[in-house]
């Protein structure tokens, strides 16, 4: 019997992919489902394969961002991931849309991947780096720049970083 691998595209927008499961808050962008992720995701832990976040993590509230993240470690599978795609503060792409309510550059997940700057929240989300994370250059005529990467919850026993 084969299983399906349960992948979101959070924030899909109207980019919506094949074989996934399209999540966006607003109505327009006539999702799968609609969902205000700040709320929560209605996932079981540990249920899903594969979260997809581009050009969506900035539109999250500041307060609001470990919450997010915590959500999203909670119900990715043991070995699930998260692959994202964030304009960085390192261009003008972080400030120059005005929906933008968190800023990020490669050194915000340190405290999330990083055993050193995770001891200092210990109850944040703790993930391994995937793929490394970096920063691209994807608009070069007016510096635009994106961070990218891959990373895995690091659950239960595995949680013994330190």
């Amino acid at each position: 019997m084969e299983t399906k691998l349960l992948k979101i595209n959070l924030g899909c927008g109207m980019r919506k992919l094949e074989g996934y499961l399209n999540i966006d808050i607003r109505e327009e962008c006539n999702p799968d489902v609609i969902m205000d992720v700040e709320k929560g995701l209605y996932m079981h832990d540990d249920t899903v394969d594969e979260i997809r976040a581009f050009d969506f993590m900035e539109h999250i509230r500041q307060s609001k961002v470990v919450y997010v993240l915590s959500e999203i470690h909670r119900v990715l599978k043991l070995g699930g991931l998260f692959h994202f795609f964030i304009p960085s503060t390192e261009g003008p792409g972080a400030f120059m849309d005005p929906s933008h309510r968190s800023y990020w550059n490669v050194c915000s997940f340190l405290y999330f991947c990083h055993p050193e700057w995770h001891a200092l929240y210990p109850t944040w989300p703790f993930f391994e780096v995937v793929e490394q994370i970096k920063q691209v250059q994807t608009i070069p005529e007016i510096n635009l720049i994106h961070i990218v990467g891959k990373i895995t919850p690091v659950k239960g026993e595995q949680s013994d970083y330190a």
